[in-house]
């Protein structure tokens, strides 16, 4: 923090210009500090299996991958690729899953994550997933700490 404010006062970026990036360097560093600390309980209200443990709720949306169009040019086959909403709700991260309640519901196994890849500015998650072609991609207002949660519960399982 103190390079980043030496570099600016060097370059004389006025700091109103440099709000944002603190913004997300503070929700990141809090972000961290809460990885080190242990995982707790909390209680839902959905029900879970016996043994089983909620650590995160939050809010957000699993998305699926579609074709928006096909075309071709030169004899190369293209298309363009979009997502829409799958499920709009609340995500729920256990000992045992990941809950997608909302519109639908759906439960992937924390046992089959293999890699979480943050996307702070877009707010997204992608989960690679054992035995899926696709990786799952989600939003959510708290990305950052739902990557940390997933994170940190399959490291621990697994």
């Amino acid at each position: 923090e103190t390079a980043l404010s030496t570099i600016a006062e060097l370059l004389e970026i006025d700091n109103n210009i440099l709000e944002k990036e603190w913004q997300w360097i503070e929700m990141l560093r809090s972000v961290r500090d809460e990885s080190l600390s242990e995982l707790k309980g909390i209680d839902v209200t959905i029900s879970l299996k016996r043994g089983e443990i909620c650590y995160f709720k939050t809010e957000g949306r699993l998305l699926k991958e579609m074709v928006l169009n096909r075309f071709q040019k030169n004899n190369v086959a293209y298309r363009e690729v979009g997502f829409e909403v799958d499920i709009e709700g609340e995500i729920y991260i256990t000992n045992k899953q990941i809950i997608f309640s909302g519109t639908d519901e759906r439960t992937y196994p924390i046992s089959r994550v293999r890699d979480v890849i943050l996307s702070v500015k877009e707010q997204t998650v992608e989960l690679t997933l054992s035995n899926r072609k696709s990786p799952l991609i989600v939003t959510s207002p708290e990305a950052a700490r739902l990557a940390m949660f997933i994170n940190k519960v399959s490291d621990e399982e697994n």
